[in-house]
């Protein structure tokens, strides 16, 4: 089932949807200061997603399952080189899981179960085919693309022009 439709609203309708979604940013933003599992409490998370750790607003929306997805998706973009401006995608990149987990003093099977969260969602595309313990080859797309977060399929909705949340 297709839960996308097209819509038209007025200009009272879409400061009335720009509202709810300020307003669940803002009350995801408190969750996860709230949360034990945080770069707020833990330091080594901290030192994945590097010196800035400003998460954008637009992965706010995102609903991750894993504590460790949020900040693995931020090193990962962190890490990319993104092929143009213009651009969703990144150049792809090898992905050592063992080496992040021991940067971040994670299990293996944590960061492993968090890759295949961003794969299944959509933040990530792995090209090729995983190969024994061989770094895995991936491409990130850029958070200034998503345009939310489908809960029915547990997918990210992108648009192709960047967004202005």
């Amino acid at each position: 089932m297709n839960t996308l439709v097209n819509t038209y609203l007025n200009s009272d309708e879409i400061s009335l949807v720009n509202k709810y979604r300020a307003d669940q940013i803002s009350r995801q933003k408190c969750k996860l200061e709230k949360k034990k599992l945080s770069h707020f409490n833990i330091p080594s998370l901290k030192s994945l997603i590097g010196s800035n750790p400003v998460v954008p607003d637009q992965l706010y929306l995102i609903k991750f399952r894993h504590y460790v997805s949020l900040y693995l998706y931020m090193h990962l973009l962190s890490i990319s080189k993104p092929i143009g401006v213009e651009c969703p995608y990144s150049n792809l990149m090898p992905v050592n899981i063992s080496r992040i987990a021991a940067k971040v003093n994670c299990s293996r099977n944590t960061l492993r179960s968090a890759y295949n969260e961003l794969l299944a969602l959509g933040l990530i595309m792995e090209i090729g085919e995983f190969i024994g313990n061989k770094p895995r080859m991936c491409s990130v797309v850029n958070y200034e693309f998503i345009a939310g977060f489908d809960t029915q399929n547990r997918k990210v909705v992108f648009n192709m022009q960047k967004s202005t949340i």
